[in-house]
């Protein structure tokens, strides 16, 4: 009786030691759980904020995109300004108007004074007199000028003489066009009207 009573006792202590055991352990890892959900907690604080702010980088990188590309625009409509041949008359004129200078034939002189206003150089420049917009007309005058450069006054005179006949069949009521062109692009037009007749 006495040895079932010692293994009862005996039996009594382990399972309390291991129940002792077992709770603290239990214990211990509720509170590495609990330490764990707090740090899973922060971390995901963290993550929360790192999230916010790479959404707010992303809208300042989209906001500096749109700026880059605005100011790229300017830049390139700048640019374009600056490349486009920029040829003006700065006189086209006929003081004298038509004139008699002998027998049956009438003339005219024209003044031109043209400038390049642009910064860069123009190659192939080319000052045509025509009139009434005439293209092609044997009677138009063209000065081939080469290259303009930038900044440069070129001024010449062209004379037109025909006969007292042409003149009024065809050239007493009409004006005169005078264009600027280069690579086929026109640059600049003038209109002439002609008031003065000596005759």
């Amino acid at each position: 009786m006495k040895k079932l009573a010692t293994v009862l006792i005996i039996i009594l202590v382990v399972v309390s030691s291991v129940s002792g055991y077992l709770l603290y352990q239990i214990s211990h890892l509720e509170r590495k759980n609990s330490d764990l959900r707090n740090r899973n907690t922060n971390l995901e604080e963290q993550i929360f904020e790192l999230e916010g702010r790479i959404l707010e980088l992303e809208n300042n990188t989209t906001e500096l995109q749109t700026q880059k590309n605005e100011l790229q625009e300017q830049i390139d409509e700048l640019q374009k300004i600056i490349n486009t041949p920029k040829a003006k008359f700065v006189d086209f004129s006929s003081p004298s108007g038509w004139f008699n200078p002998v027998g049956v034939t009438m003339a005219i002189r024209f003044d031109v004074t043209i400038v390049n206003v642009g910064l860069n150089d123009i190659e192939g420049v080319i000052v045509e007199i025509s009139w009434n917009n005439s293209e092609g007309d044997t009677f138009n005058r063209t000065r081939n000028l080469d290259t303009l450069e930038s900044g440069e006054i070129v001024e010449f005179h062209e004379d037109l003489i025909i006969s007292m006949d042409t003149y009024f069949a065809e050239f007493y009521h009409s004006n005169f066009i005078a264009t600027i062109s280069s690579d086929d692009t026109i640059l600049d037009e003038s209109i002439l009207e002609i008031t003065e007749r000596q005759f």
